[in-house]
């Protein structure tokens, strides 16, 4: 029986035909001092809308463009040739950018699927990864996770640097998420900003009177752009501040203490050391929200921290007591660099004040502040708080809050406070 000398021809993988599909949708982004400056920085874009020219992308890739447009600009690369991209709009908080290219014929746009892949479904993420070639990598859909005002699809696959504000898509080719970031330190746990964010994000831009397109501005005058940013850290912590307000109140427990009640959205974890030896024993609780936003290289903002640590002498006398809680009240991770990031930050200013709680327990608070220089009104302020029971059983409590107005920091320090009393569990 003869065998035919012509063999089917191969079928395409479903990875295959997404690729295919997607390979006139997807570029490179870079951005430069010019058009033939070599790159500052790079990442990805995809076509969203191919009449209008609209390509989306993570804000993080194009922020140098949006805070220091004096210096840089955003650049399409397609065959070594640059195009210049205006940047439209922006969600700061979910990480993404709306930009224009125009004077270039797309020839492919990427749907949005109507819905979430289900648990378990393959997924796949596109991108120029370490500025080689266009990359598709596969991976799987694992849901949603939500950290109070944040939301991220979590993937497991491998996507690289380079691959961020590409297109994660279904099997279909269809959209369902904006490639973010990798966890620190894993080779397959990945990250990426849900598609619907972009969607409403699409939606406010077909809404506005003019559209959001960078100007250059006036001396001493904020671009829109800064201006929308500004609206939008605003917004952040005034949402931070109304989810701790409302789930807050007296019920954990820290040794013989009670403080405040966290919020869902934070991550917690306690330790505690008992040794008779050192005549001393020590609880501690840190609660911190696991996500923030990125508003420049070394600036994250729209996040918090509280940590509590009690002390109960056993043996100590007095003297090395004190030594021991001067050392918790003013060491610890909760450091202050006046001197650091000063191109980004204010300088630092301080008080120290006794405040009496609403359950009478006297604390030394001390409280550091300082703002952005793009965003003045926005701080970054470090508490720390010291309870002045003098009977050898004393808490300390640290915050940072990243983000915040001055009336939202008060609220918080406030509550803090108040919700610290003795009677632990």
């Amino acid at each position: 029986m003869c065998q035919s000398a012509f063999s089917e021809p191969e079928k395409l993988t479903t990875g295959d035909r997404v690729f295919e599909d997607l390979k006139y949708a997807v570029f490179k982004l870079k951005s430069a001092i010019s058009p033939e400056s070599p790159k500052a920085s790079y990442g990805t874009a995809f076509v969203i809308d191919k009449k209008n020219s609209y390509l989306a992308t993570n804000y993080h890739v194009v922020s140098s463009a949006v805070l220091e447009d004096e210096n840089y600009k955003i650049y399409l690369v397609d065959q070594k040739k640059s195009y210049p991209a205006k940047i439209i709009s922006l969600d700061v908080v979910h990480d993404l950018a709306l930009i224009q290219v125009k004077g270039f014929d797309f020839k492919k746009e990427i749907p949005f699927a109507k819905k979430a892949p289900a648990q378990g479904e393959l997924i796949y993420s596109v991108g120029q990864p370490e500025d080689l070639n266009m990359s598709i990598v596969s991976g799987t859909f694992n849901g949603e996770i939500n950290h109070g005002a944040y939301s991220v699809v979590h993937m497991s696959s491998p996507i690289n640097s380079g691959m961020s504000g590409g297109p994660t898509v279904n099997g279909k080719s269809q959209l369902v998420g904006i490639n973010v970031s990798r966890l620190v330190g894993s080779q397959n746990i990945s990250f990426s900003v849900p598609a619907r964010f972009l969607t409403k994000m699409i939606e406010e831009q077909s809404q506005a009177v003019e559209p959001q397109v960078v100007e250059k501005p006036k001396a001493g005058k904020k671009n829109q752009l800064v201006k929308l940013i500004e609206g939008q850290l605003i917004d952040l912590q005034a949402s931070l501040t109304k989810d701790f307000v409302d789930n807050s109140g007296q019920g954990f427990s820290v040794g013989e203490w009670t403080v405040n009640q966290s919020p869902e959205s934070l991550k917690c974890w306690s330790d505690q050391q008992k040794n008779k030896e050192v005549g001393y024993q020590t609880f501690k609780q840190v609660c911190y929200l696991d996500h923030s936003a990125f508003l420049a290289d070394g600036l994250n903002t729209g996040s918090y921290e509280v940590n509590y640590t009690t002390i109960s002498s056993n043996s100590l006398n007095g003297f090395r007591f004190f030594r021991i809680l001067n050392n918790m009240y003013n060491g610890g991770s909760f450091q202050f660099f006046f001197f650091s990031n000063s191109d980004k930050y204010t300088k630092y200013s301080c008080f120290d004040q006794r405040m009496l709680n609403r359950n009478g327990i006297p604390f030394q608070v001390n409280v550091c502040a300082r703002g952005y220089h793009d965003f003045k009104d926005i701080l970054n302020v470090e508490i720390k708080a010291v309870s002045l029971n003098a009977n050898g059983d004393e808490i300390v409590m640290k915050a940072e809050l990243r983000g915040f107005v001055i009336e939202n920091v008060k609220s918080i320090l406030k509550i803090l406070l108040d919700n610290i009393d003795r009677g632990g569990k």
